[in-house]
């Protein structure tokens, strides 16, 4: 079959004809408008059940003041304890010589004496109080650094010096093989990165398919696309309403990260909003290991791009297969079900650190468009790996129009039981001649 501008004749009808049914739908106005306000509202509440306020964020003791009897030659920095944010409603206060008495409720008595080997810090609280455990963890900890710090400063350390030898590090044991490939890029960050870019690609596939595929079926059920062919081509139909559900769910889309992201700029005004920036950083979103910049916007538009062509050609396939309302399901299972299996194999390649298991899912045409962006993003393949992952993905776009084009004439005037794959790949193979 020889495709000519003529197959694509009332394209633009069919394009308007669906967008303006989409946009005039209640349904999915107020899906549209609820999905919104959620967005809107996002920000505060994550905040508030955060803890978050805009008030300090951090809580402060219960002790009231801490007398500190210092039995060591040094001399430690009191109004550097009271700076702690956590101690800032804490007296702290040095004593000459240990005492004897219980200390006053609300009070804590510290013990700094030097021990064999080294120093120990005692601390002693009044019968009545009970703290906490972490509290009290938290006031050894603070004695403990200053008292570092001092020894530290009795043999002339700078205090750049003394962070610098105070500073927490961890420890951890890997093989030389796994040293000699470890990337720049943590797995925590590589999980974040393609958990969130799945859960897109996923969402839109998904209502992709939705969208068409019950489209397609309630025409064909209602009779309508016998009418609509007398004017438009059968291969215009289907392209009208991909490209009609494309601008309206990319619409949808955007309106709700704008809106999430007025919801961020708002709540800043007043709220604590650092949390969100924490967990960012946590996850090491926004690393130097990361490819990000301006043209990350892009490299992800496309993959959405040709990741929604996939779909949605699959989608209307299936969903023309079909002849009654009774069989939609059955039409969006078979779009559903490559999604999911395409998503659920993308959550499971961050787990393989090698750069080979990287490429080749970032080649696999369907995978690749869950895994490709990432892949880049992360570092383990180059621009030109992903170009051409675009390149074979783009050719399996246009092999399923291709095919479309061949089966949608006689799909579109089929009545009967649904089509199965091998009716599908006869009706494919038939001269041009029986088509329609």
């Amino acid at each position: 079959m020889k495709l000519s501008k003529f197959d694509f004749t009332g394209t633009g009808k069919v394009f308007r004809f669906t967008l303006a049914t989409h946009v005039k739908n209640k349904a999915n106005l107020i899906s549209l408008i609820i999905l919104i306000l959620l967005a809107l509202a996002s920000v505060p509440i994550a905040v508030i059940f955060s803890g978050g306020s805009s008030a300090v964020p951090v809580q402060s003791s219960s002790i009231r003041a801490v007398y500190i009897a210092n039995e060591t030659p040094f001399s430690l920095d009191l109004d550097a304890l009271s700076t702690d944010a956590y101690f800032s409603n804490t007296q702290f206060a040095a004593l000459s010589a240990p005492q004897d008495a219980d200390p006053e409720p609300g009070s804590i008595y510290a013990e700094i004496r030097a021990q064999d080997p080294g120093y120990r810090i005692a601390l002693r609280c009044a019968p009545d109080d009970t703290w906490s455990d972490s509290e009290l963890a938290q006031l050894k900890s603070a004695l403990t650094h200053a008292f570092d710090n001092a020894r530290l400063a009795a043999v002339g350390a700078q205090q750049a010096q003394a962070q610098l030898v105070s500073a927490a590090f961890s420890t951890e044991l890997v093989t030389q093989r796994d040293f000699l490939s470890a990337s720049d890029v943590s797995f925590d960050t590589k999980f974040a990165v393609q958990y969130g870019y799945s859960i897109f690609v996923m969402m839109l596939s998904t209502m992709a398919a939705s969208y068409i595929a019950r489209a397609i079926v309630e025409e064909k059920a209602s009779k309508l696309v016998e009418l609509l062919t007398v004017s438009v081509r059968p291969l215009a139909l289907i392209l009208g309403k991909i490209l009609a559900v494309m601008v309206f769910i990319f619409g949808m889309f955007l309106a709700i990260i704008l809106a999430f992201f007025l919801s961020y700029t708002v709540s800043s005004n007043f709220l604590n909003v650092s949390s969100f920036s924490q967990l960012l950083s946590s996850f090491g979103i926004g690393s130097q290991g990361l490819n990000l910049s301006p043209m990350t916007v892009l490299i992800v538009l496309v993959s959405l791009v040709l990741a929604y062509f996939t779909f949605s050609i699959l989608s209307g396939i299936s969903g023309t297969c079909c002849s009654s309302m009774e069989e939609i399901d059955r039409a969006q299972l078979t779009s559903i079900l490559v999604i999911m299996s395409a998503y659920i194999v993308s959550m499971i390649v961050p787990a393989f650190e090698s750069g080979t298991a990287s490429v080749i899912v970032s080649l696999f045409p369907v995978l690749s468009v869950f895994c490709a962006p990432v892949s880049y993003v992360c570092g383990n393949i180059s621009f030109a790996l992903l170009c051409l992952s675009w390149g074979i993905q783009a050719l399996v776009v246009a092999g399923l129009a291709l095919f479309c084009a061949r089966v949608y004439n006689e799909l579109l005037i089929h009545r009967g039981s649904r089509v199965t794959l091998r009716q599908l790949f006869a009706m494919a193979k038939r001269p041009a001649k029986e088509d329609a």
